[in-house]
Protein backbone atom coordinates (compact mmCIF):
# COMPACT_ATOMS: atom_id res chain seq x y z
CA UNK A 1 0.00 0.00 0.00
CA UNK A 2 1.09 3.59 -0.52
CA UNK A 3 2.76 5.39 2.33
CA UNK A 4 2.03 9.03 3.08
CA UNK A 5 5.42 10.20 4.40
CA UNK A 6 7.24 11.05 2.25
CA UNK A 7 4.48 11.44 -0.39
CA UNK A 8 4.88 8.37 -2.56
CA UNK A 9 4.94 8.34 -6.30
CA UNK A 10 3.79 5.31 -8.24
CA UNK A 11 4.04 4.25 -11.84
CA UNK A 12 1.34 1.86 -13.08
CA UNK A 13 1.49 0.06 -16.39
CA UNK A 14 -0.48 -2.68 -18.12
CA UNK A 15 1.33 -4.88 -20.60
CA UNK A 16 0.61 -8.15 -22.30
CA UNK A 17 3.15 -10.90 -22.59
CA UNK A 18 4.04 -14.49 -21.86
CA UNK A 19 5.88 -15.50 -18.72
CA UNK A 20 9.16 -17.30 -19.32
CA UNK A 21 9.91 -19.81 -16.54
CA UNK A 22 12.62 -18.48 -14.26
CA UNK A 23 14.14 -18.92 -10.84
CA UNK A 24 13.78 -15.49 -9.35
CA UNK A 25 10.38 -16.00 -7.71
CA UNK A 26 7.38 -13.67 -7.51
CA UNK A 27 6.72 -10.42 -5.73
CA UNK A 28 3.91 -9.63 -3.32
CA UNK A 29 0.70 -8.93 -5.20
CA UNK A 30 -2.17 -8.82 -2.74
CA UNK A 31 -1.82 -5.11 -1.97
CA UNK A 32 -2.51 -3.98 -5.52
CA UNK A 33 -5.55 -6.00 -6.54
CA UNK A 34 -7.78 -2.84 -6.59
CA UNK A 35 -5.39 -1.24 -9.07
CA UNK A 36 -5.33 -4.13 -11.45
CA UNK A 37 -8.99 -4.84 -12.19
CA UNK A 38 -9.05 -1.88 -14.58
CA UNK A 39 -7.69 -1.08 -17.97
CA UNK A 40 -4.91 1.45 -18.46
CA UNK A 41 -7.37 4.03 -19.86
CA UNK A 42 -9.28 3.94 -16.56
CA UNK A 43 -6.30 4.88 -14.38
CA UNK A 44 -7.51 8.46 -14.16
CA UNK A 45 -10.75 7.40 -12.52
CA UNK A 46 -8.80 5.18 -10.19
CA UNK A 47 -6.74 8.09 -8.97
CA UNK A 48 -9.78 10.23 -8.26
CA UNK A 49 -11.62 7.39 -6.52
CA UNK A 50 -8.80 6.25 -4.26
CA UNK A 51 -7.12 9.53 -3.36
CA UNK A 52 -9.49 12.32 -4.44
CA UNK A 53 -6.46 14.08 -5.90
CA UNK A 54 -4.83 14.01 -9.29
CA UNK A 55 -1.10 13.82 -9.44
CA UNK A 56 1.13 15.20 -10.53
CA UNK A 57 -1.06 18.26 -11.14
CA UNK A 58 -1.43 19.50 -14.68
CA UNK A 59 -0.66 23.19 -15.35
CA UNK A 60 -3.35 25.63 -14.18
CA UNK A 61 -5.16 22.86 -12.33
CA UNK A 62 -6.25 21.09 -15.51
CA UNK A 63 -7.25 17.45 -15.27
CA UNK A 64 -7.31 14.69 -17.83
CA UNK A 65 -4.97 12.69 -20.01
CA UNK A 66 -1.34 11.91 -19.26
CA UNK A 67 0.63 14.00 -16.76
CA UNK A 68 2.10 17.14 -18.25
CA UNK A 69 5.86 16.74 -19.00
CA UNK A 70 6.66 19.67 -16.76
CA UNK A 71 5.05 17.85 -13.85
CA UNK A 72 7.06 14.67 -14.17
CA UNK A 73 9.77 15.91 -11.85
CA UNK A 74 13.52 16.04 -12.43
CA UNK A 75 15.31 13.75 -14.80
CA UNK A 76 17.22 10.81 -13.39
CA UNK A 77 20.10 12.36 -11.46
CA UNK A 78 22.57 9.82 -12.82
CA UNK A 79 21.63 10.03 -16.50
CA UNK A 80 24.81 11.32 -18.18
CA UNK A 81 25.43 13.92 -20.81
CA UNK A 82 28.27 13.09 -23.14
CA UNK A 83 31.13 15.44 -23.75
CA UNK A 84 32.03 15.65 -27.40
CA UNK A 85 35.61 14.96 -28.54
CA UNK A 86 35.99 18.62 -29.53
CA UNK A 87 35.50 19.59 -25.89
CA UNK A 88 38.76 17.92 -24.93
CA UNK A 89 42.09 19.67 -25.24
CA UNK A 90 44.70 16.98 -25.93
CA UNK A 91 44.46 14.06 -28.33
CA UNK A 92 44.90 10.98 -26.14
CA UNK A 93 47.20 8.07 -26.82
CA UNK A 94 44.81 5.57 -25.26
CA UNK A 95 41.17 5.20 -24.27
CA UNK A 96 40.84 3.18 -21.07
CA UNK A 97 37.62 1.56 -19.84
CA UNK A 98 37.17 3.03 -16.37
CA UNK A 99 34.76 1.61 -13.79
CA UNK A 100 35.99 3.67 -10.85
CA UNK A 101 37.37 0.55 -9.15
CA UNK A 102 40.95 0.11 -7.99
CA UNK A 103 42.08 -1.96 -10.99
CA UNK A 104 40.99 0.60 -13.57
CA UNK A 105 42.59 3.42 -11.56
CA UNK A 106 45.89 1.53 -11.37
CA UNK A 107 45.79 0.62 -15.08
CA UNK A 108 45.43 4.29 -15.92
CA UNK A 109 48.26 5.32 -13.59
CA UNK A 110 50.59 2.63 -14.99
CA UNK A 111 50.13 4.10 -18.48
CA UNK A 112 50.41 7.70 -17.27
CA UNK A 113 53.72 6.72 -15.63
CA UNK A 114 54.99 5.85 -19.11
CA UNK A 115 54.26 9.38 -20.31
CA UNK A 116 51.11 8.45 -22.22
CA UNK A 117 48.03 10.65 -22.44
CA UNK A 118 45.13 8.60 -21.09
CA UNK A 119 41.46 9.31 -21.71
CA UNK A 120 39.22 7.24 -19.44
CA UNK A 121 35.76 6.16 -20.55
CA UNK A 122 33.15 5.50 -17.86
CA UNK A 123 30.17 3.59 -19.27
CA UNK A 124 26.77 3.78 -17.58
CA UNK A 125 23.51 1.85 -17.90
CA UNK A 126 20.56 1.07 -15.60
CA UNK A 127 22.75 -1.64 -14.05
CA UNK A 128 26.13 -0.01 -13.50
CA UNK A 129 27.96 3.29 -13.59
CA UNK A 130 28.25 6.38 -11.37
CA UNK A 131 28.54 9.47 -13.57
CA UNK A 132 27.92 11.68 -10.56
CA UNK A 133 31.23 10.47 -9.12
CA UNK A 134 33.29 11.49 -12.16
CA UNK A 135 34.29 15.00 -10.91
CA UNK A 136 35.42 13.47 -7.64
CA UNK A 137 37.46 10.77 -9.39
CA UNK A 138 39.09 13.38 -11.58
CA UNK A 139 40.05 15.40 -8.54
CA UNK A 140 41.27 12.41 -6.49
CA UNK A 141 43.22 10.57 -9.17
CA UNK A 142 44.15 13.28 -11.67
CA UNK A 143 42.48 11.49 -14.58
CA UNK A 144 40.58 12.75 -17.61
CA UNK A 145 37.23 10.91 -17.75
CA UNK A 146 34.47 10.87 -20.36
CA UNK A 147 31.02 9.32 -19.81
CA UNK A 148 29.13 7.13 -22.29
CA UNK A 149 25.55 5.92 -21.86
CA UNK A 150 25.29 2.33 -23.16
CA UNK A 151 21.90 1.65 -21.59
CA UNK A 152 20.07 1.25 -24.90
CA UNK A 153 22.62 -1.23 -26.25
CA UNK A 154 22.60 -3.16 -22.98
CA UNK A 155 18.80 -3.41 -22.97
CA UNK A 156 18.95 -4.78 -26.52
CA UNK A 157 21.56 -7.33 -25.41
CA UNK A 158 19.26 -8.60 -22.65
CA UNK A 159 16.21 -8.69 -24.94
CA UNK A 160 18.07 -10.85 -27.45
CA UNK A 161 19.68 -12.95 -24.70
CA UNK A 162 23.49 -12.95 -24.39
CA UNK A 163 25.34 -15.29 -26.74
CA UNK A 164 27.71 -16.37 -23.95
CA UNK A 165 25.05 -16.84 -21.30
CA UNK A 166 24.49 -15.49 -17.81
CA UNK A 167 26.54 -15.87 -14.66
CA UNK A 168 25.13 -16.86 -11.27
CA UNK A 169 22.36 -14.28 -11.51
CA UNK A 170 21.40 -12.19 -14.55
CA UNK A 171 24.91 -10.99 -15.35
CA UNK A 172 26.03 -11.46 -18.98
CA UNK A 173 29.67 -10.66 -18.13
CA UNK A 174 31.34 -11.84 -21.34
CA UNK A 175 28.80 -10.18 -23.64
CA UNK A 176 28.89 -7.07 -21.46
CA UNK A 177 32.65 -6.72 -21.88
CA UNK A 178 32.31 -7.20 -25.63
CA UNK A 179 29.68 -4.45 -25.73
CA UNK A 180 31.81 -2.07 -23.66
CA UNK A 181 34.87 -2.62 -25.82
CA UNK A 182 32.90 -1.91 -28.97
CA UNK A 183 31.75 1.35 -27.40
CA UNK A 184 35.34 2.10 -26.37
CA UNK A 185 36.58 1.50 -29.91
CA UNK A 186 34.04 3.96 -31.30
CA UNK A 187 35.20 6.49 -28.72
CA UNK A 188 38.85 5.76 -29.55
CA UNK A 189 38.21 6.50 -33.21
CA UNK A 190 36.23 9.64 -32.36
CA UNK A 191 38.99 11.16 -30.21
CA UNK A 192 41.91 9.94 -32.35
CA UNK A 193 43.51 7.62 -29.79
CA UNK A 194 45.90 4.84 -30.87
CA UNK A 195 44.83 1.92 -28.69
CA UNK A 196 42.54 0.72 -25.90
CA UNK A 197 43.22 -0.43 -22.34
CA UNK A 198 41.33 -1.93 -19.42
CA UNK A 199 42.02 -2.85 -15.81
CA UNK A 200 41.27 -6.56 -16.16
CA UNK A 201 43.36 -9.05 -14.18
CA UNK A 202 43.84 -12.66 -15.24
CA UNK A 203 41.84 -15.02 -13.01
CA UNK A 204 40.13 -12.33 -10.95
CA UNK A 205 36.62 -12.90 -12.29
CA UNK A 206 35.42 -16.48 -12.85
CA UNK A 207 33.38 -15.73 -15.97
CA UNK A 208 35.01 -12.93 -17.94
CA UNK A 209 38.65 -12.95 -16.81
CA UNK A 210 39.72 -16.53 -17.46
CA UNK A 211 42.57 -16.91 -19.92
CA UNK A 212 40.29 -18.25 -22.67
CA UNK A 213 37.78 -15.42 -22.32
CA UNK A 214 40.53 -12.81 -22.21
CA UNK A 215 41.37 -13.98 -25.74
CA UNK A 216 37.75 -14.44 -26.88
CA UNK A 217 36.46 -11.03 -25.81
CA UNK A 218 38.76 -8.78 -27.88
CA UNK A 219 38.36 -11.06 -30.88
CA UNK A 220 34.56 -10.80 -30.84
CA UNK A 221 34.63 -7.09 -29.98
CA UNK A 222 36.83 -6.35 -33.00
CA UNK A 223 39.70 -4.96 -30.91
CA UNK A 224 42.21 -7.80 -31.16
CA UNK A 225 45.69 -6.32 -31.04
CA UNK A 226 44.31 -2.95 -29.90
CA UNK A 227 43.45 -3.89 -26.31
CA UNK A 228 46.18 -3.65 -23.69
CA UNK A 229 45.66 -4.91 -20.14
CA UNK A 230 48.47 -3.21 -18.20
CA UNK A 231 47.98 -5.10 -14.93
CA UNK A 232 48.30 -8.61 -16.41
CA UNK A 233 50.05 -7.91 -19.73
CA UNK A 234 52.98 -10.21 -18.93
CA UNK A 235 50.61 -13.20 -19.08
CA UNK A 236 49.29 -12.24 -22.53
CA UNK A 237 50.78 -11.85 -26.02
CA UNK A 238 52.20 -8.40 -26.89
CA UNK A 239 49.73 -5.92 -28.37
CA UNK A 240 50.34 -3.56 -31.29
CA UNK A 241 51.10 -0.70 -28.90
CA UNK A 242 53.84 -2.78 -27.28
CA UNK A 243 55.24 -4.07 -30.55
CA UNK A 244 55.50 -0.54 -31.95
CA UNK A 245 57.37 0.72 -28.89
CA UNK A 246 54.62 3.14 -27.88
CA UNK A 247 54.30 1.17 -24.62
CA UNK A 248 57.27 -0.35 -22.78
CA UNK A 249 56.25 -3.92 -22.04
CA UNK A 250 58.98 -4.25 -19.40
CA UNK A 251 57.17 -1.66 -17.30
CA UNK A 252 53.85 -3.50 -17.42
CA UNK A 253 52.74 -6.00 -14.79
CA UNK A 254 51.92 -9.69 -14.44
CA UNK A 255 49.25 -9.71 -11.72
CA UNK A 256 46.90 -12.69 -11.59
CA UNK A 257 44.39 -14.27 -9.22
CA UNK A 258 41.68 -12.95 -6.95
CA UNK A 259 43.86 -11.44 -4.23
CA UNK A 260 44.45 -7.71 -3.89
CA UNK A 261 47.85 -7.56 -2.22
CA UNK A 262 49.69 -6.63 -5.42
CA UNK A 263 47.15 -3.95 -6.26
CA UNK A 264 47.25 -2.49 -2.75
CA UNK A 265 51.04 -2.34 -2.85
CA UNK A 266 50.88 -0.57 -6.21
CA UNK A 267 48.29 1.87 -4.87
CA UNK A 268 50.64 2.77 -2.02
CA UNK A 269 53.49 3.18 -4.49
CA UNK A 270 51.41 5.62 -6.52
CA UNK A 271 50.28 7.39 -3.36
CA UNK A 272 46.56 7.16 -4.10
CA UNK A 273 44.60 9.49 -1.86
CA UNK A 274 41.75 6.99 -1.58
CA UNK A 275 41.58 3.25 -2.30
CA UNK A 276 38.13 2.01 -3.42
CA UNK A 277 36.70 -0.98 -1.61
CA UNK A 278 36.28 -4.16 -3.69
CA UNK A 279 32.91 -4.88 -5.22
CA UNK A 280 31.30 -6.06 -8.43
CA UNK A 281 29.57 -2.75 -9.14
CA UNK A 282 26.90 -4.38 -11.34
CA UNK A 283 23.35 -4.81 -10.05
CA UNK A 284 22.79 -7.78 -12.35
CA UNK A 285 25.19 -9.85 -10.25
CA UNK A 286 22.98 -9.43 -7.16
CA UNK A 287 20.17 -11.96 -7.02
CA UNK A 288 17.61 -9.67 -5.38
CA UNK A 289 18.13 -6.99 -8.03
CA UNK A 290 18.20 -9.62 -10.78
CA UNK A 291 14.69 -10.72 -9.79
CA UNK A 292 13.45 -7.20 -10.47
CA UNK A 293 15.00 -7.02 -13.91
CA UNK A 294 13.97 -10.57 -14.86
CA UNK A 295 10.31 -9.72 -14.32
CA UNK A 296 10.60 -6.73 -16.66
CA UNK A 297 12.56 -8.79 -19.18
CA UNK A 298 10.04 -11.62 -19.36
CA UNK A 299 6.72 -9.87 -18.74
CA UNK A 300 6.80 -6.69 -20.78
CA UNK A 301 5.19 -6.93 -24.17
CA UNK A 302 7.25 -8.46 -26.96
CA UNK A 303 5.02 -6.46 -29.33
CA UNK A 304 6.40 -3.14 -28.08
CA UNK A 305 8.35 -1.02 -30.61
CA UNK A 306 11.66 -2.13 -29.09
CA UNK A 307 10.55 -5.77 -28.94
CA UNK A 308 10.63 -5.79 -25.14
CA UNK A 309 11.87 -3.66 -22.24
CA UNK A 310 13.98 -0.59 -22.91
CA UNK A 311 16.67 1.00 -20.77
CA UNK A 312 13.98 3.25 -19.25
CA UNK A 313 11.93 0.17 -18.32
CA UNK A 314 14.94 -1.34 -16.57
CA UNK A 315 15.47 1.92 -14.67
CA UNK A 316 11.89 1.72 -13.46
CA UNK A 317 12.40 -1.92 -12.50
CA UNK A 318 15.36 -0.95 -10.33
CA UNK A 319 13.46 1.74 -8.43
CA UNK A 320 11.19 1.44 -5.43
CA UNK A 321 8.92 -1.49 -4.61
CA UNK A 322 7.84 -3.68 -7.51
CA UNK A 323 4.47 -5.38 -7.86
CA UNK A 324 3.21 -7.53 -10.74
CA UNK A 325 -0.19 -9.05 -11.38
CA UNK A 326 -1.65 -10.98 -14.30
CA UNK A 327 -5.31 -10.30 -15.08
CA UNK A 328 -7.25 -10.93 -18.26
CA UNK A 329 -4.21 -12.23 -20.07
CA UNK A 330 -2.25 -9.02 -19.43
CA UNK A 331 0.54 -8.22 -17.03
CA UNK A 332 0.09 -5.14 -14.86
CA UNK A 333 3.07 -3.47 -13.23
CA UNK A 334 3.16 -1.12 -10.26
CA UNK A 335 6.28 0.67 -8.98
CA UNK A 336 5.97 2.46 -5.62
CA UNK A 337 8.52 4.95 -4.34
CA UNK A 338 9.81 4.32 -0.82
CA UNK A 339 11.33 7.75 -0.25
CA UNK A 340 11.92 11.08 -1.97
CA UNK A 341 14.86 9.75 -3.96
CA UNK A 342 12.72 6.91 -5.35
CA UNK A 343 9.93 9.37 -6.11
CA UNK A 344 12.24 11.59 -8.14
CA UNK A 345 13.58 8.62 -10.08
CA UNK A 346 10.08 7.32 -10.83
CA UNK A 347 8.94 10.75 -11.99
CA UNK A 348 11.98 11.06 -14.24
CA UNK A 349 11.68 7.58 -15.71
CA UNK A 350 7.91 7.45 -16.31
CA UNK A 351 6.96 7.50 -19.97
CA UNK A 352 3.83 8.36 -21.99
CA UNK A 353 2.48 4.82 -21.55
CA UNK A 354 2.71 5.05 -17.75
CA UNK A 355 0.20 6.47 -15.29
CA UNK A 356 2.03 8.53 -12.68
CA UNK A 357 0.19 8.69 -9.35
CA UNK A 358 1.03 10.98 -6.45
CA UNK A 359 -0.59 10.68 -3.02
CA UNK A 360 -0.93 14.00 -1.21
CA UNK A 361 -2.59 15.14 1.97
Amino acid sequence: SLRRQPPPCASLRADSGRVVPHGFGNFQEETIVPFLNIRFSQCAALRETRTGVWGPSAPNGARGGAPHPAARGPALPWRPSLRTPSAMMATPDVVLLFSGGLDSILAARVLVAQGLTVRCLHCVSPFFGEPGAVPRWQRLYGLDIDVADVGGEFAALLRQRPAHGFGKALNPCVDCKILLLRAARRHMEAVGAKFLASGEVLGQRPMSQRLDTLHLIPREAGVRGLLLRPLCARHLPPTEAEASGLVDRERLLGISGRGRSDQLALAREFGLAEIPTPGGGCRLTERENARRYWCALTRLSAGAPAGGPTARDFRLAGTGRQYWREAGGRWHWLCVGRNNRDNERLAGAAGPEDALLRLVG
